[in-house]
């Protein structure tokens, strides 16, 4: 059998570098007087004592003296260079990643250290911010900062806070709002995406509102739509950082702003709109390709429907306008157009769930189709319910229907209005193996952090599982 990952021996020496170092710098912050200047640093940044020791905060000196440190207790270069914590530069000497920074140690859900991030403590530093590589403990996109803290409060109240920065979730914290989180300096991903899924149903993206902020907003709305998490959008005033906020006017006030939230429908059109009224009917169409793609996305039929009404009474024009615009662009994603040479492209691009209701159609107008189509491809339950009643050799449109809860008739009569559309083989097998692709990538993210926990010692071995997960890369490397 083929390893799972990196051996158990090589990942833990990697926490245990990376707990050393964390140890060595915060130790380094509290206690010597070289580290004063970022202690007032910090203090300006309201970030007192108590607070610098519940997250661990840390100073790294310039000078590399955690790599002698660590070189006279036993680890070699090569330990330190893997953990992260070490680079070389081009004349071959190792350097510390974080040398004259302030220190964030970034923990997993399980609360191991598994990256630094730093802050320069110096004017001629650049960049101001940066992350310690990507190692076999640590994958960027997968982590969360403050996830450790957080996850406690999301099960609680099974809402989570996005926020831009280091400081931000800190300053959150230190005024009980512990459901706040950070992606690590770039826009979520949905590996994050789906931690915060399994966990809350309504998460809140509290940015800055200037125009980096609404377009990290906007970033990671595209990341979370087509989720059953409802997303909601609350602004700062202008040229203000949370944490700035929190320390003038206080959680009260942030509470209010956290309650004055917009859905992403209604943050979009405005920051289109800008307040404007008595539009063109130019602008109109603009704001309505704008943002038609995006309603289509929604899951919940009952909130979709919600955003129809709004974008309607927004712009002035009647609902019914906007559900046949929707149904003329979701036929342009059903019917993409062939190569110049008649063959279907390898890949539509299409989400899953249009991937599914294409499937579905497909099979709706071509039942001989039907026995091919594996039981347990579709995921979303009203595909599911369709395809049952299509066993049942069921076709009549109302009779389907009636099969389905009454929120969903209504996407079923709209998903085969267009009538029937040309078939060929080639579409059919290449739909059915997207699915299946994309079924083994979702389950792979799935099940990828239990094997890493089976491999940190946390749960036990299960060579059933292990085995499942080496089939499955596998599979999607086409081997």
């Amino acid at each position: 059998m083929e390893e799972a990952g990196p051996s158990d021996q090589a990942r833990m020496l990697v926490y245990k570098i990376l707990a050393e170092a964390n140890r060595f710098y915060h130790q380094y912050l509290q206690e010597r007087p070289e580290a004063e200047f970022v202690r007032q640093y910090l203090k300006k940044r309201g970030v007192d004592e108590e607070t610098r020791e519940k997250f661990q905060l840390g100073f790294c000196p310039d000078g590399n003296e955690f790599i002698r440190y660590a070189l006279n207790h036993g680890y070699t270069a090569e330990n330190l260079l893997a953990s992260g914590v070490a680079g070389r530069t081009g004349s071959g000497n190792l350097y510390e990643y974080m040398r004259a920074r302030l220190v964030f140690p970034i923990f997993s859900i399980s609360t191991k250290v598994v990256a630094f991030g730093g802050r320069a403590m110096r004017e001629d530093q650049e960049p101001k911010y940066l992350n310690t590589p990507e190692t076999v403990a640590f994958v960027k996109g997968n982590n969360l900062y403050g996830i450790d803290r957080a996850v406690d409060f999301w099960r609680k109240n099974r809402r989570a806070i996005l926020v831009e920065g280091y400081f931000d979730v800190i300053i959150a914290h230190r005024y009980g709002l512990g459901e706040v989180v950070a992606p690590l300096g770039t826009a979520l991903t949905s590996n994050q995406a789906r931690q915060l899924e399994r966990y809350v149903d309504e998460i809140i993206l509290l940015f800055d509102s200037d125009e980096a902020g609404n377009k990290a907003a906007l970033r990671s709305v595209e990341t979370l739509l087509g989720s059953e998490v409802v997303v909601k959008i609350s602004s700062l005033p202008a040229a203000m950082d949370i944490d700035d906020y929190l320390l003038q006017f206080g959680r009260d006030n942030l509470e209010k702003i956290l309650k004055d939230n917009k859905s992403f429908v209604e943050f979009k059109t405005e920051l289109l709109l800008q307040g404007r009224t008595g539009l063109t009917p130019e602008e109109k169409s603009r704001v309505v390709r704008e943002l038609i793609g995006d309603i289509q996305r929604i899951v919940n039929q009952v909130y979709q429907q919600e955003m129809i009404r709004y974008l309607a009474f927004r712009l002035d024009i009647p609902e019914d306008v906007l559900r046949r615009e929707m149904q003329r662009t979701r036929r342009d994603k059903f019917l993409p157009e062939q190569s110049g040479n008649g063959v279907i492209p390898p890949s539509f691009g299409l989400s899953v769930l249009d991937a599914e209701e294409l499937l579905l159609r497909l099979v709706f107008f071509h039942p001989e189709f039907l026995a091919q189509v594996p039981e347990n491809l579709f995921t979303q339950p009203r595909c599911q319910i369709v395809l049952r009643a299509l066993g049942r050799n069921i076709f009549s449109v109302e009779d389907i229907c009636q099969q389905l809860p009454e929120a969903d008739r209504g996407w079923f009569r709209s998903l085969v209005s267009f009538g029937e559309e040309e078939m060929v083989a080639e579409k059919f097998e290449q739909l059915i193996y997207d699915l299946q692709m994309r079924q083994a990538r979702e389950r792979l993210a799935r099940i990828t952090p239990e094997i890493n926990s089976m491999l940190d010692g946390i749960i036990p071995l299960d060579e059933n599982k292990i085995e499942e997960y080496n089939n499955l890369l596998k599979l999607i490397k086409g081997k």
